[in-house]
């Protein structure tokens, strides 16, 4: 009954359902039935999710692609999208209380979130570009010292992590 009345709602407002992640044990199960694209573990969509519900709710063993057949990443695989979940985690800062920062193209909130946005990409070079001192106001040199800060070690880190895939 609940699902049949949220199905109805998205519908009559013209949303689209999202997967929905829980902890069951040592795996995090998404829900795909309701997302609108195909579950193909190595899709951008699907690391896009595995990783976005992972540093939400924290690292696990195992990732199961709850579907009419499920499909489970484990192994090597999953503790990589573990150790990006984890960067992704921390390179989000809490929530920013001057009002000013909270929209303001280089603060490290809004840098990291439109960054994290085009995962698998990570486009550091368009970002670090953006994060150009000439023109900003004094006041915001506190925070792109802080973007340019967290996006360095969030490169390195990346770097690391794909260097250690291959080899």
């Amino acid at each position: 009954m609940v699902q049949n009345l949220k199905d109805l709602l998205e519908r009559a407002l013209g949303r689209k359902s999202t997967a929905v992640a829980r902890m069951d044990r040592n795996a995090m199960v998404i829900d795909c039935l309701g997302c609108g694209f195909t579950p193909e573990p190595a899709s951008k969509e699907c690391l896009r999710c595995m990783v976005n519900n992972m540093s939400e709710l924290g690292g696990v063993e195992r990732i199961i692609l709850r579907t009419g057949k499920d499909i489970e990443i484990s192994g090597k695989t999953a503790n990589v999208i573990r150790n990006i979940s984890s960067l992704r985690r921390w390179s989000l800062p809490p929530e920013n209380d001057a009002f000013r920062c909270k929209r303001c193209n280089v603060s490290r909130a809004v840098v990291m979130n439109d960054l994290w946005d085009e995962f698998p990409e990570l486009p550091f070079a368009d970002m670090m570009s953006r994060l150009d001192q000439e023109g900003q106001n004094e006041e915001c040199s506190d925070c792109i010292r802080s973007s340019i800060i967290a996006m360095e070690q969030l490169q390195s880190d990346i770097d690391r992590i794909v260097g250690n895939m291959s080899g």
